[in-house]
């Protein structure tokens, strides 16, 4: 949807939002915007999303404003599923006595 929305000026506390979120991640207001995948500007993202939302904004809306489909959006919000690593060791304690069936 945000594709077809027209273009307008930001909010201004979405203004606010991307510029404080660009200044904490060492990132132009400019990249939170585009479409880039590099950590600071989807962590960015995250944190204006994070906000809008807050302030009772629907995912429509957020996805307009930083150029994103409401799923993306969406998947922000709830962030990167958590990494499985490929081998768990989990140790055992030494046991010298005799195991009880």
């Amino acid at each position: 949807m945000s594709q077809y929305v027209m273009r307008r000026e930001l909010p201004s506390s979405v203004r606010r939002y991307i510029s404080e979120a660009a200044e904490q991640y060492g990132i132009t207001p400019a990249m939170v915007r585009e479409r880039k995948r590099t950590r600071q500007a989807v962590s960015a993202r995250a944190q204006v999303a994070r906000r809008l939302r807050r302030d009772g904004c629907s995912l429509e809306l957020i996805g307009s404003y930083l150029g994103l489909h409401h799923t993306s959006i969406l998947y922000l919000l709830d962030g990167l599923p958590p990494r499985v690593p490929q081998e768990i060791v989990i140790p055992c304690p030494d046991f010298s006595g005799e195991w009880a069936i």
